[in-house]
């Protein structure tokens, strides 16, 4: 039991019950945490192989002073068994490290950081640098020079994490060796993995070309279009991913499927305008007609001082795609060109963007556009496509100023309340459209069984004031709906008013159908320190008939530590309420309170007295 000394019990079942379970060590006194790292130390040369890793893992787990244990007792130089020198480098493993002990570093070490994602060794250090290259030329050397050199498929798989090596560690023999292997044996996984771990720039765009060059008659599985679309930019640099980006929308774009081509084209958005230019965009949406959304929100973003020009020259191209948001960042850029430009596509769009630049100009105090907005309102009541306008349409919160100024106008937009979808969208940003009528509707609102009406009238409710919005989002909770729209539903209740939460979760039914674990301990992390500190007292002084305590507390006991972590916690309060309550029953309750409290001090090395 937590603040129990282990007193009368042997060294070596004390260890035997940290290695069996490590986790339980968090809930041992401080002192025989430090009497077990004591243990360790001068106890691991007799301990098994197996005894050894689950020491190790253990030790990786107990801070700094763990550590400092781990570096005293392995022998990374001498020791011959590669499972424990795995353990070692998945958990303690650093640059210094690694420049302390790169002679003794082999090939399967290497590989061990590999599959870790460990930090590849920058080398500024010439002596070091020295050392790698001569590890690099043996393991080139031990790997075939030519195709006719390997006859043992076997092999392969070897072969190919050798070369791996070469591909993490920048060698320079890597293509050279690469290049022969593909010849005998060409494995698309294996290379999109070399691809991944590559540490030169050069070695990457070369792998990428052999990549195409030997799939060419083959189609690419969509979970290679993953690993080089998605996994393999995001380990790029901007300047890294601009060129690489470029060579495949230069080369490879037709092949890619068209998610993602999208996906592509908003890693574009951040791209360098010095690698890839208005030129370029040009270009390709005169030889590729990529999707002209994609294509004008990359190039806006850019923020390039031409991009009216270009704007200019493929307007066909783009004038169907333009939006409220897009208009809002142009206008960033260059306010006199964008106030231009949204006056010349005016006249000549269709309704939406018409909708679109008239709403922008009237909040730009060009209220002579403004009786195109309402009049485009009235028609609404009887025009679905324009109600399909208004349903998707993004500046919708940039309506609210322009019916506030025509107060007459309320009462003509009576007739889009009845349709629900259209309703949610306008009255979900700002219920000052239809102060009581919003009220009532909303408040006498039939509760949608499912998530698709049900999400939108959730968003609405959210929007409510705050008397309101408590009444709907607990009424929401307790009617029968299904468990998707359920989710939302008590994840709002939790965001606005914890306390409703768990008085609707402690009730029997509720949580005999409902309970979610993450979503209590949520609500209990939003809490005050001050509610948690008395629902934690007063649990343990009068506990309800039928309640899960040890549950509660639990729950209670990680919001506080969260709060610790936000340096909210009055570590001093929670002492005291520790020596408040003495009783063997309530200090097994409190083991969790403390192992919370006294964790960080493991963590960081320290010694709680």
């Amino acid at each position: 039991m937590l603040g129990d000394r282990f007193n009368g019990i042997s060294e070596l079942l004390m260890v035997g019950f940290a290695l069996g379970d490590s986790e339980g060590v968090f809930y041992w006194h401080p002192d025989d945490v430090m009497r077990l790292l004591n243990l360790i130390r001068w106890g691991y040369l007799f301990f098994d192989k197996k005894e050894k890793q689950a020491a190790l893992k253990l030790l990786a787990k107990l801070g700094k002073n763990g550590k400092a244990t781990a570096g005293r007792v392995f022998d990374f130089k001498r020791e011959t068994h590669q499972d424990l020198r795995n353990v070692f480098l998945e958990h303690f493993y650093s640059i210094d490290f690694w420049e302390k002990h790169v002679d003794h570093f082999n090939l399967y070490d290497y590989l061990c950081l590999i599959r870790n994602k460990k930090p590849a060794p920058f080398l500024e250090n010439t002596l070091l640098q020295g050392k790698v290259e001569r590890f690099l030329r043996n393991v080139s050397r031990s790997l075939p020079g030519s195709i006719t050199r390997i006859t043992d498929t076997n092999k392969l798989p070897e072969i190919y994490e050798k070369v791996s090596v070469l591909a993490f560690l920048g060698s320079p023999h890597f293509q050279n060796k690469a290049s022969d292997i593909f010849k005998m044996s060409f494995d698309p996984e294996k290379v999109l993995h070399l691809l991944l771990i590559c540490r030169n720039f050069s070695d990457r765009v070369w792998l990428l070309e052999q990549y195409f060059k030997y799939m060419q008659d083959t189609a690419v599985p969509l979970a290679h279009w993953w690993k080089l679309i998605v996994d393999f930019f995001e380990k790029l640099s901007v300047k890294e991913r601009s060129k690489i980006i470029k060579i495949f929308i230069d080369t490879r774009l037709p092949l890619i499927p068209e998610g993602f081509k999208s996906h592509l084209f908003r890693i574009l958005e951040d791209s360098d305008p010095t690698i890839i230019g208005l030129s370029d965009w040009e270009n390709w949406i005169k030889k590729h007609h990529i999707s002209p959304f994609y294509t004008l929100l990359s190039i806006i973003k850019m923020k390039h001082p031409q991009i009216f020009q270009l704007i200019e020259n493929n307007y066909d191209y783009f004038k169907e795609e333009f939006s409220f948001y897009l208009f809002e960042i142009l206008y960033k850029i260059n306010r006199r060109k964008t106030l231009q430009l949204v006056k010349k596509l005016y006249p000549l769009s269709s309704p939406k963007i018409r909708l679109y630049c008239a709403v922008f100009l009237v909040n730009k105090n060009y209220r002579e556009y403004s009786p195109y907005i309402l009049e485009f309102l009235r028609e609404a009541g009887n025009n679905k496509h324009k109600q399909d306008i208004l349903k998707r349409f993004y500046g919708v919160e940039a309506l609210i100023p322009i019916v506030e100024a025509n107060k007459n106008f309320k009462e003509e937009l009576r007739y889009l309340l009845y349709d629900r979808e259209l309703f949610y969208q306008l009255v979900r940003l700002n219920v000052r459209l239809w102060p009581e009528e919003v009220k009532r509707i909303i408040l006498e609102s039939k509760i949608p069984y499912s998530e698709g009406e049900g999400i939108p009238l959730l968003r609405a409710c959210e929007k409510l004031p705050d008397l309101y919005r408590k009444k709907m989002l607990i009424k929401i909770c307790e009617a029968d709906i299904d468990e998707t729209f359920r989710l939302n539903a008590d994840s709002s209740l939790v965001r606005h008013y914890p306390g409703e939460f768990l008085k609707l979760a402690y009730n029997r039914e509720y949580y005999r159908h409902f309970f979610k674990k993450t979503l209590m301990a949520q609500a209990y992390q939003n809490l005050s320190y001050k509610v948690l500190r008395h629902d934690l007292v007063l649990n343990l002084k009068d506990p309800k008939p039928g309640v899960n305590v040890n549950r509660r507390i639990d729950f209670i006991c990680e919001a506080l530590t969260k709060k610790e972590a936000r340096g909210e916690l009055n570590i001093q309060d929670l002492q005291h309420i520790l020596k408040e309550f003495n009783r063997p029953v309530e200090r097994m309750l409190l083991r969790k309170l403390r192992h919370h409290v006294h964790k960080r001090y493991f963590q960081d090395g320290e010694k709680d007295e």
